[in-house]
């Protein structure tokens, strides 16, 4: 039996029901699981914060909050002697969160018989690379090489742990999820019912309806999305453009769409008022930094139509361009065609909206659940990392760094959606 503790900087919304599912298959191997996570803090962004987890009302999630100091960009978790029986620690692969040297001052702390394992958990790097460069690389490198082993969200994250010079034994992918299947179970639910009304209620028109969901962060791109849009609309003048999400971004947008009756930003939405909006949508479309809401297009039946960008995260992945999606260059004019090209062959939306529902599979709690508790257990098996080990590593990360910059490539090549 091994005591299990993940550390977290505060919990979201999508994140709970994935600890949940965790907890109940580790539990049922006969290991032991905590959750740490910083008190809920009203500067946080509320979009993705469930009123439950605000009121720290978590059920039978085993859960302690715990005090997150901020130094400048750093959080000091105020872990204390919360590791001491713990034999296997989970941190967040961030700079800006400490909890991975802290978990390192436990280990060198504490006898070889009673060692402590640290296992990383995240891309390996920050994808967004409108902030970051080759200091930021050159630091998650090193960083990485504290861990003794490493769970990457998706193979982008595992080939770039990797290419860090992780040890390719110790490096497994586990693919990230959602609360989905709930989400597609109330997507379907709300289908069966008047949609025609149930547009009108939400302010929405007859027309074609394409959907993004997210953070409004400049790195989503979003004025070349209603560029895009303004050229569609010429061609499609029935089409709509739904923008769910907060962020510094939406009052350029709102202010937008006052001259734009097809622009819609409602705001952040969840629950069934998510649902709503997905169950009457088409597509999702994104200009930029396509994250892990891609699975809650999934869940709707809706393919991704995107572009090329450098803050594309590694959930980019899940895009099968032809068959789920289609990708084009970042311009407003390639967008706007694909768009339109989609729009104008009903049969081929029709066949990629299937293709999207079937790219859900084994992205449910059950099959990640058992699919992060194999990689705990097999990591677990493996035992600490000699220094040896972690100096070789991190000179070969180091120097691959320096030599080949770090580059997303979609795990799925570009194919013909005929």
């Amino acid at each position: 039996m091994a005591r299990i503790v993940l550390v977290q900087d505060f919990l979201t919304n999508y994140r709970r029901p994935v600890f949940e599912a965790l907890q109940d298959e580790l539990e049922r191997r006969g290991h032991r699981f905590l959750v740490t996570s910083g008190r809920y803090q009203h500067s946080q962004p509320t979009q993705t914060i469930d009123p439950a987890i605000a009121a720290q009302d978590l059920g039978g999630l085993n859960h302690i909050a715990l005090d997150v100091r901020k130094l400048g960009p750093l959080k000091l978790y105020q872990l204390g002697n919360l590791l001491e029986p713990i034999d296997v620690v989970l941190v967040p692969a961030e700079l800006s969160s400490c909890s991975w040297w802290i978990a390192a001052l436990h280990r060198i702390r504490r006898s070889q018989l009673r060692p402590l394992q640290i296992l990383m958990v995240g891309h390996g790097r920050n994808f967004n690379r409108s902030h970051a460069g080759l200091m930021s690389d050159l630091a998650y490198s090193m960083i990485a090489h504290v861990a003794d082993g490493y769970l990457g969200y998706t193979e982008s994250s595992r080939q770039t742990l990797l290419q860090l010079g992780f040890p390719e034994e110790r490096c497994l992918s586990f693919g990230q999820s959602k609360a989905i299947l709930a989400l597609r179970k109330k997507v379907k639910t709300i289908r069966q019912g008047d949609l025609k009304s149930l547009r009108s209620q939400l302010g929405l028109g007859s027309g074609p309806i394409a959907c993004f969901v997210g953070r409004l962060m400049p790195r989503k791109n979003l004025r070349l999305l209603v560029e895009a849009f303004d050229l569609v609309l010429g061609k499609k003048p029935d089409a709509q453009l739904l923008i769910l999400g907060e962020g510094p971004e939406r009052d350029g947008l709102v202010e937008q769409a006052q001259s734009r009756p097809w622009l819609h930003c409602p705001g952040a939405a969840w629950g069934t008022e998510l649902s709503q909006y997905l169950a009457v949508s088409d597509f999702q479309v994104s200009a930029g930094g396509v994250g892990l809401s891609i699975l809650d297009g999934f869940a709707a039946e809706h393919p991704l139509i995107t572009v090329m960008h450098p803050d594309h995260a590694p959930d980019v992945d899940y895009l099968r361009p032809g068959y789920n999606g289609l990708l084009c260059e970042a311009s407003a004019g390639k967008l706007a065609d694909t768009v339109l090209s989609l729009l104008n062959r009903p049969e081929t939306l029709l066949k990629m909206q299937k293709a999207a529902a079937a790219s859900l599979e084994g992205h449910g709690l059950k099959p990640l659940a058992n699919r992060l508790a194999d990689g705990i257990e097999r990591l677990s098996e493996l035992g600490c990392r000699s220094s040896a080990s972690r100096g070789r590593g991190l000179a070969k990360g180091l120097w691959n760094t320096l030599t080949q910059p770090p580059k997303l490539t979609l795990a799925h090549p570009q194919r013909s959606e005929n």
